[in-house]
């Protein structure tokens, strides 16, 4: 069964504002689960206006009379603007709390240090500095795995416990509960998308700007379009158990340096010598074949 929003209210509590620790559904004001939209263009004066009966759970005495008067324009403009406000700190909340486990996760569970200073990162740019060097850049299998868990694991389902707290320490301040607008899981309401999203695609930015610009490659996990990938080569790789596509400059010299990083990488997981060559012998045959075919092709032209 789906929610969506809708104006009928009678359904909803309309308890204070106070509250510190995670609220139960039975104390807490209930809000939809789509109620601030993530894009800033979706939160415009009409969704304002499907949204009105939830203003008051967040400030009472500016916005109870907005669900007796419904065409009170100026008042919908000033709920229009308090989703987003709201919008702003979700977000500016989420990229915060984002580059604390980072560093988190540099210090306290992967225990990696500059390798010059040997010292422990202490903000997002000490990690940067450190993905910066290709002295750490160069142990490849834990480097790549690293930075994946960077911009991608850390906002993974069983991997965003981070994430989960801190939204419902949010929520809990705001004395609200999300209900169910769509089919997703609940830690997918509002709150929990709008901390995610600016700190995903900023940090994603940032590190893939720094690997490309320092190390020559890029960790993608989903797969390039194909227009996207025609001047560069492409590798499956495996971090952390979920598939991930390496993409470096095309060219011979990167091609090369390419097969060199795709052996070792194969090396240090272990898989025999003898696959690895088995494999390589495979991609050539099929290569000569393909050549053989097209030279018989050509023939009956």
């Amino acid at each position: 069964m789906s929610f969506v929003i809708t104006d009928n209210m009678s359904s909803v509590s309309t308890m204070s504002n106070s509250a510190s620790a995670t609220p139960s559904t039975s104390t807490a004001n209930q809000v939809p689960s789509n109620l601030v939209p993530t894009t800033l263009k979706n939160i415009d004066f009409a969704h304002a206006q499907k949204t009105k009966n939830w203003a008051c759970m967040f400030d009472r005495q500016q916005f109870q009379s907005l669900y007796e008067n419904e065409n009170d324009r100026e008042l919908l403009l000033k709920w229009q603007q308090y989703m987003i406000k709201m919008q702003e700190e979700l977000q500016t909340i989420g990229y915060e709390h984002a580059r604390k486990e980072i560093v988190r996760l540099f210090v306290s569970q992967y225990e990696i240090c500059d390798p010059v200073t040997k010292e422990y990162p202490k903000l997002f740019n000490d990690v940067l500095k450190i993905i910066e060097n290709s002295l750490w850049y160069k142990k490849l299998v834990k480097s790549r795995n690293t930075v994946y868990m960077c911009i991608y694991g850390i906002t993974r389902r069983n991997m965003d416990r981070w994430l989960q707290d801190v939204a419902n320490k949010w929520r809990a301040s705001k004395n609200i509960v999300e209900f169910g607008a769509t089919q997703v899981r609940s830690s997918n309401g509002f709150v929990h998308k709008n901390m995610q999203q600016k700190a995903s695609t900023l940090i994603q930015r940032r590190i893939k700007t720094i690997m490309w610009n320092f190390h020559k490659e890029e960790i993608c996990c989903k797969r390039k379009l194909k227009k996207e990938r025609i001047d560069l080569c492409e590798t499956k790789l495996y971090c952390h158990g979920f598939i991930a596509y390496l993409y470096t400059p095309a060219g011979p010299e990167n091609a090369l340096q390419q097969i060199q990083q795709s052996v070792l990488h194969a090396l240090q997981l272990r898989i025999p010598q003898q696959s690895i060559m088995q494999t390589v012998q495979n991609l050539m045959q099929i290569h000569n074949s393909t050549k053989t075919i097209d030279k018989n092709k050509g023939k009956y032209i």
